[in-house]
């Protein structure tokens, strides 16, 4: 036995290092996936959203020399207020792989959002018509707005005692 063979990763007998290199792959994407699916697990229920609500998706990046990753967040059900919570979401979805994994800066290289249609269950949510047509603009007379008899009324502003024009600020 030599001194430093310790150190030397054990290679499998009989296992070629290609598919050492690729089991190692898939254990790495198995583990990243786990950490992903929990930490978004997690920040759903701090934030009372349904599990099955959003969901998320690991593309590998542009540079395929690097294990690196694209997380895409699917927001499968389309409701008005989670739109606006979605940057808040993402905080809190990173904030909790960072908690799982330390290094998850240096294997993610992005977030990104893709929401779902929102006209796709419309149906369900709202019983009228979605192609209902847009009620007529209300037509409005400008002339009686501008009438002299309408601006009399208020004429008397200044007989009313609880009445008082602004008064410019004192420096």
């Amino acid at each position: 036995m030599k001194l430093f063979s310790f150190f030397k990763s054990a290679a499998t007998p009989g296992v070629p290092p290609a598919r050492e290199r690729q089991v190692a792959a898939e254990r790495t994407r198995a583990v990243r996936t786990e950490v992903v699916r929990l930490a978004l697990r997690d920040t759903l229920a701090r934030a009372r959203i349904p599990l099955d609500w959003v969901g998320f998706e690991l593309l590998p990046a542009a540079d395929r020399a690097t294990p690196k990753v694209h997380l895409r967040l699917a927001l499968r059900r389309w409701d008005g207020w989670l739109v606006h919570a979605v940057v808040e979401l993402e905080r809190g979805l990173f904030r909790r792989m960072k908690l799982l994994d330390a290094m998850c800066h240096l294997w993610v290289v992005d977030i990104s959002w893709r929401f779902a249609d929102p006209l796709a269950g419309a149906s369900a949510h709202h019983p009228k018509p979605v192609s209902k047509p847009a009620p007529a603009p209300k037509i409005v007379d400008r002339e009686a707005l501008l009438d002299a008899e309408r601006e009399s009324q208020f004429d008397d502003r200044d007989a009313r005692p609880d009445f008082s024009p602004t008064q410019p600020m004192m420096r």
